[in-house]
């Protein structure tokens, strides 16, 4: 059984040492899988495995599903951490009230339609800092920073302009739509 496939792999691994890095990593896979080798080898692999009565494709599906998802959620998990002390900042400084017993907290609204104008802009701004740190939204997040006329998009309350930041245009639809792709794939709310 161990030689099965060895001589496929042999040259796919032959053509990938001359032509990739000794560590790889996954900026490296197009040009992996792009290799001529690669393909008599992956034939060879679903042959055999469905020689066993086993699926690779089916089970290949899957590890990269399950990748996909643990780099979204590393990627998520990553934004949120760098946009949480901002979030918490513009909650405290602009939406918390003093309770009875002297403490600040939170007074948010229960849904997006109950929002007024200060929380739906604290909002803005956490979506916009997450599109801003998600690879697959940074083009939408960039677009928006040059329509919102921002000097610094690390800073993005200098220069606010109310105007500007337009929840029903379609540059902010486009980056808050991509937000929501990447808490799903992240599967998280």
């Amino acid at each position: 059984g161990s030689h099965l496939c060895r001589a496929e792999y042999s040259e796919w691994r032959a053509e990938a040492a001359e032509q990739l890095p000794s560590q790889l990593t996954a900026a490296h896979t197009a040009v992996a899988v792009g290799l001529a080798g690669f393909e008599p080898m992956a034939r060879c692999v679903l042959a055999c495995g469905e020689a066993v009565g086993v699926q690779p494709d089916k089970t290949l599906d899957h590890v990269e599903a399950a990748g996909a998802r643990q780099q979204a959620e590393g990627e998520w998990q990553r934004a949120t951490a760098e946009v949480e002390p901002l979030r918490q900042k513009l909650q405290d400084t602009f939406l918390s009230r003093t309770s009875w017993l002297g403490r600040r907290k939170p007074a948010l609204a229960a849904s997006a339609s109950e929002m007024g104008i200060d929380e739906v802009r604290v909002c803005q701004v956490y979506v916009y800092g997450l599109a801003s740190r998600l690879a697959a939204c940074a083009p939408e997040a960039a677009a928006f920073a040059e329509s919102a006329n921002m000097r610094d998009v690390n800073s993005p309350l200098l220069g606010y302009d109310e105007a500007r930041w337009d929840p029903t245009a379609d540059l902010w639809r486009r980056m808050e739509m991509c937000v929501h792709r990447g808490a799903a794939a992240a599967s998280t709310d």
